[in-house]
């Protein structure tokens, strides 16, 4: 009996702590913000690996990917910021001075595992595809809760 009801203990701990670690998390991991501009949309990315640069080049290709998929562009979230540049200029045959893929990267919120890799979440304005100048407006609530 005693066994059963440290193992109940246990569980509600677990959920608690879980519900913790999510209340700690700034609102646009989950709700992602509403832009007040036709030129620009928000997107939140994520991206996981052994450090941080792994982690920022998944959610580095994941905040091109949407916009790239809309010029014929294809983007493989596991490969380095580098490599993604190198695709992109090769697969639309032009050099970076002449590409518009308009990102600004806004917030991010890196939360670091037990075992030792990095979860990191990114929140993103992506240019709206076809405008020349997306306008991008500054952002406040980075660590809002």
């Amino acid at each position: 009996m005693r066994f059963i009801k440290l193992i109940i203990v246990c569980i509600f701990g677990i959920i608690s702590l879980s519900a913790t670690a999510q209340m700690a998390e700034p609102k646009w991991v989950r709700h992602i913000p509403k832009s007040t501009s036709e030129t620009f949309y928000y997107r939140v990315t994520y991206g996981d690996g052994k450090n941080y640069d792994a982690a920022y080049s998944k959610a580095f290709a994941r905040a091109i990917y949407e916009n790239a998929c809309k010029r014929g562009i294809y983007v493989d979230v596991n490969t380095s910021i580098e490599d993604i540049e190198a695709d992109i200029t090769k697969q639309v045959n032009v050099d970076n001075r002449s590409m518009n893929l308009y990102i600004n990267k806004v917030c991010e919120y890196r939360d670091e595992q037990p075992n030792g890799r990095i979860k990191l979440y990114i929140l993103w304005q992506i240019g709206v595809f076809g405008k020349s100048d997306p306008n991008f407006e500054p952002y406040e609530d980075c660590d809002k809760l």
